[in-house]
């Protein structure tokens, strides 16, 4: 499989739920986000 190959198969699906996240795991995510 060449690049041109893998680039037209590539895709990204989203699905959002619409259930709250709680605010230690998105302090969490945010925290973890900033490493550098």
């Amino acid at each position: 499989m060449d690049f041109m190959d893998l680039a037209k198969k590539r895709y990204s699906v989203r699905k959002y739920k619409s259930d709250p996240v709680e605010k230690e795991k998105l302090m969490k995510n945010k925290k973890n986000g900033f490493h550098f």
